[in-house]
C-alpha cells in the first residue's frame, strides 16, 4: 500500500495538507446538498467521506475528488418527497451496479469523443455555477423565516473577509510553496473570525461573522420553516369552521413542490407508513405518537458531530424487495448513474487537461459504481466528482490518490472528534477559496475562439 501511494504522488506533504484543504470546504457542500435532498446533513457527511476514500483509492484519477453532490441531490429529492428516505438508499446501491456494468463494458472511454468546444461549455457553464451558488453565503434568515442578503457591518465584514482570502490565495505563492495557499487562507481568515466574533458577538446570539455552524443552524431553521408552511396544509386542523375545512380541502387538493414535502417527510412524520422504531429511538423522526409536529431532526440540532456511518438496514425499514419497488427505483438510479458518470468523466478530462496526465476511464466508472454501492448500503444519499474541490486539490498541489483519501479521513475525523472546531471556520474562508478556484476555472480566453469557430459549434 504505500509503495502504491508512492507511486502516485510526487510529494506526500503537499497531498496530505491539499486533502485537509478539501476536506474543510467540503464540510459546508455536503451540508447544503444534503438539505437539497430532503436528508439529515449527516447523510450528507457521511456520503461524502465513503465516495471520496472509494474513489480516491480505486477510481481511475489520481488527485480528483468525489463526494454528495448537487447534481445528484436534485434527482433523489422527488424520490424521497414521494416516496421516503427508505427508498433512497436501494436507489443508490442499483445506480451504482450500473455504473460498475458500464465500467466493465468499457463505454467510459467514449468520454474522449466530446469535441472541445463541449468541454469549454462545461467547464464554463460549471464556473458560473459554482461562482453564483456562493451568494448564498451572503444571505441571512429573516424574522419571518425568508432568506435575505446581509446588510450594513455584517455585509462589509463579509466581503472585506472574502477579499483577504482571496489576497492571502493569490500572493502567498509569489513567496512560498511551502504550504497550500488555500490552507493558509482558511486557518488565517478563522482565527480573525474567532476573535471577532467573541469580542462583538454576545453570548448566546448570532455571530457577527457567519460560521459553518451558522450555516447549518439557518438551514435548519429555513427547513422548518418551508416545513411548516407545508404541514398547515397537510395537516389542516380539526376544528376548523365549516368554511375553513373547504379552504383547507382547497389547500390538500394543490400541488405541493417536491423539494418542500421532502422537508415535511424529513422534519415531521407522516400519517402512514409508521416510522421506523429505529428512526423514532434515534430522534430522526419524532414518535407517532407525538402528533404532527414542526421540529428538527436531532442530527440538525447536535450539528455534524456523529459516530461511524452504519448499514442503513439497521436504521432504516426496509422496502419489499418486488417488482413494484425496482418500478419505483428503477427511473430514479438511472437518472443518476446517468448524472453521476457524466459529471465524473467531464470532470476527470478537466483534470487531465490541467495536469496533463491522462486518467482511466473505465476505472473510474468502476470506482465510481463501487463508492455508490457502498455507500448505499451506508446510509448514503450517493454522489459523483466534485469540479470545484477536485480544483482546490489540485490548484493546492494534490496530484496523488493520497490526497483524496486524506480529504475522506479527514472528513470522518472531524465528524467524529472535531466538530466544535469545524463549526466555528467562517463561510467568507470557503466562499474566497471558491471564488478563485472558479477563476482559475473559467476559460476567459475561449469567448475570443467564437469568432473562429463555426457557428454549429457554438450554437
Amino acid at each position: 500500500m504505500l509503495n502504491f501511494f508512492r507511486q502516485e504522488s510526487r510529494s506526500i506533504k503537499n497531498d496530505v495538507l491539499s486533502g485537509l484543504t478539501v476536506a474543510l470546504a467540503l464540510v459546508p457542500e455536503a451540508i447544503a446538498f444534503a438539505f437539497v435532498a430532503g436528508v439529515s446533513p449527516l447523510i450528507g457527511l457521511y456520503s461524502a467521506f465513503m465516495i471520496g476514500i472509494i474513489t480516491s483509492l480505486f477510481g481511475g484519477r489520481p488527485g480528483m475528488i468525489s463526494g454528495a453532490t448537487g447534481a445528484m441531490a436534485v434527482v433523489v429529492v422527488a424520490l424521497v418527497a414521494m416516496h421516503g428516505v427508505e427508498y433512497l438508499f436501494p436507489t443508490v446501491i442499483l445506480c451504482g451496479m450500473m455504473q460498475i456494468a458500464i465500467g466493465l463494458g468499457r463505454f467510459g472511454k467514449l468520454i474522449r469523443m466530446v469535441p472541445h468546444p463541449v468541454m469549454l461549455g462545461f467547464v464554463n457553464g460549471l464556473a458560473i455555477v459554482i461562482g453564483m451558488a456562493q451568494l448564498g453565503s451572503f444571505k441571512t434568515l429573516s424574522p419571518t423565516g425568508e432568506l435575505i442578503f446581509l446588510s450594513g457591518s455584517a455585509m462589509v465584514w463579509m466581503l472585506l473577509l472574502v477579499v483577504a482570502t482571496m489576497g492571502i490565495i493569490w500572493l502567498l505563492p509569489k513567496l512560498t510553496r511551502a504550504v497550500p495557499a488555500s490552507l493558509v487562507a482558511i486557518l488565517s481568515i478563522t482565527l480573525i473570525s474567532v476573535a471577532v466574533n467573541r469580542s462583538y458577538s454576545p453570548a448566546g446570539q448570532e455571530h457577527a461573522l457567519a460560521t459553518v455552524g451558522d450555516m447549518l443552524r439557518m438551514n435548519s431553521q429555513a427547513a422548518a420553516v418551508a416545513a411548516h408552511h407545508v404541514s398547515v396544509a397537510a395537516y389542516p386542523t380539526a376544528e376548523a369552521s365549516e368554511d375553513g375545512a373547504e379552504s383547507g380541502a382547497a389547500e390538500r387538493a394543490t400541488p405541493l413542490d417536491p423539494a418542500a414535502v421532502s422537508l415535511v417527510s424529513l422534519l415531521t412524520p407522516a400519517p402512514a407508513p409508521t416510522p421506523a422504531t429505529a428512526e423514532v429511538a434515534a430522534g430522526v423522526l419524532p414518535s407517532p405518537e407525538a402528533g404532527p409536529q414542526v421540529g428538527l431532526p436531532a442530527t440538525a440540532q447536535s450539528g455534524i458531530s456523529g459516530g461511524l456511518p452504519q448499514p442503513f438496514f439497521l436504521q432504516y425499514t426496509l422496502v419489499p424487495l418486488t417488482w413494484e419497488t425496482l418500478w419505483i427505483i428503477f427511473p430514479f438510479a438511472l437518472v443518476l448513474c446517468g448524472v453521476g458518470l457524466i459529471e465524473s468523466l467531464m470532470t476527470l478530462t478537466l483534470i487531465d487537461e490541467i495536469t496533463e496526465t491522462r486518467g482511466k476511464g473505465n476505472r473510474e466508472c468502476i470506482g465510481q459504481g463501487a463508492a455508490n454501492l457502498v455507500c448505499g448500503l451506508f446510509g448514503g444519499m450517493g454522489g459523483c466528482a466534485m469540479i470545484g474541490q477536485s480544483l482546490i486539490n489540485v490548484n493546492s498541489g494534490g496530484r496523488g490518490r493520497l490526497s483524496g483519501v486524506t480529504a475522506a479521513v479527514c472528513l470522518l475525523l472531524f465528524i467524529l472528534f472535531l466538530a466544535p472546531w469545524i463549526e466555528q471556520i467562517p463561510m467568507a474562508a470557503l466562499v474566497g477559496v471558491m471564488l478563485m478556484g472558479v477563476i482559475g476555472t473559467f476559460e476567459g480566453a475561449s469567448l475570443k475562439m467564437f469568432r473562429r469557430m463555426p457557428r454549429s459549434d457554438v450554437f
